[in-house]
């Protein structure tokens, strides 16, 4: 499918992906979502989201939901995106989920998309499970006030890329991340700011700035994760005057 222009789904009705679909958006171009998105991929057919010229980034591939919105995505390949304002509202990512009560990423690729984030999902309880984040722009994830768990997960740019880029950004939350591997990143692999609550499990964090920033009165639990070749492993440190010292 071919979108030309913004593509705005009523707030009642469910968007569905079916298996081997390929959406192909114009530049700068929006397609929002507002009562949930089920993406129905499979390994060998899986659903792609993509820009129509690849030297041109799409705007957003956006859910906003609402009490009682469920999103659930199975081998989504998402890439070439960016960001977009809508109606007063700012999607930050490539693939931007706000609002909704669960959302469910599994099997996924994230790449080359050029915003503020990858992916961007705020206000939500969160489960990502064996997916991959490569060589995006600044940061692969950005976690708003969710809550949840990453596991069996890959963020890693392939060459030297956004000197500001994270792995994982949240803020606001409390999450699991585990067994999962963040590398190459210029910034931080994971960044844990605003009171967040981290649980740090069997990650390897390699030749990152740093491996993981810990900011603004939020406590991480470490256990079992290897380090290696990064700038600084650990960096404990205030940003925002607002979260005291």
């Amino acid at each position: 499918y071919m979108v030309q222009e913004d593509l705005v789904f009523p707030p009642d009705l469910k968007v569905v992906l079916d298996v081997g679909t390929t959406l192909r958006i114009g530049a700068g171009k929006l397609v929002l979502a507002q009562n949930g998105i089920e993406i129905r991929g499979t390994k060998k057919r899986p659903v792609i989201v993509t820009s129509i010229d690849p030297l041109q980034h799409f705007g957003s591939l956006a859910v906003l939901g609402k009490k009682g919105t469920q999103s659930d995505i199975n081998h989504l390949y998402v890439s070439n995106g960016s960001d977009r304002w809508h109606a007063g509202i700012f999607f930050s990512g490539g693939l931007s989920i706000y609002h909704n009560d669960k959302t469910r990423i599994r099997n996924s690729v994230f790449a080359n998309n050029r915003a503020d984030d990858g992916v961007n999902i705020k206000h939500g309880l969160v489960s990502i499970e064996d997916s991959k984040f490569i060589d995006n722009a600044a940061d692969h994830i950005d976690l708003d006030y969710c809550s949840g768990s990453i596991v069996n997960s890959q963020f890693f740019m392939s060459s030297p890329g956004d000197s500001n880029g994270d792995g994982v950004d949240i803020s606001g939350s409390e999450m699991v991340v585990k067994n999962s591997t963040f590398s190459g990143l210029g910034d931080k692999g994971i960044s844990i700011g605003e009171k967040s609550r981290i649980y740090l499990t069997g990650n390897v964090l390699k030749s990152n700035n740093m491996g993981i920033a810990v900011k603004d009165l939020s406590l991480a639990y470490l256990f079992r994760n290897k380090f290696e070749g990064n700038v600084s492993d650990i960096s404990i440190y205030q940003k925002k005057k607002i979260f005291g010292g």
